[in-house]
């Protein structure tokens, strides 16, 4: 993976032999998201974690990080296939910096990696 502002989806480097489902719909169906992902600004890289696949659904976690190392975060997609074409897409991001203040002062929660 990697490239400037490429990763995961948006990188046409996802492999046939490993997700032959995503590589398919990827390569008909998705020339708006693989922009959105290539021209967003910065030097980005990622890992796709997991990917589970139902008949109807691709669901995967990947990891997404700058560079630069100032910003890493999770995200999780949801992936509606209907007739072998993506439907919908719906992602849920997470920032994996430090908790928010608040949280910090009630001593709420603990770090799950570092």
């Amino acid at each position: 993976m990697g490239g400037k502002s490429c990763f995961f989806i948006g990188h046409r480097e996802v492999s046939e032999e490993i997700y032959p489902a995503l590589y398919a719909a990827v390569e008909r169906h998705v020339e708006e998201f693989i922009r959105a992902n290539c021209e967003y600004p910065g030097e980005w890289d990622g890992e796709v974690e997991k990917v589970i696949t139902t008949d109807m659904h691709i669901i995967t976690a990947t990891h997404v990080f700058s560079k630069d190392g100032s910003i890493s975060c999770h995200a999780t997609s949801f992936i509606r296939v209907v007739d072998g074409k993506i439907a919908s897409v719906d992602e849920y991001w997470g920032d994996d910096g430090a908790a928010p203040q608040w949280r910090q002062d009630k001593h709420i929660g603990i770090t799950i990696k570092e």
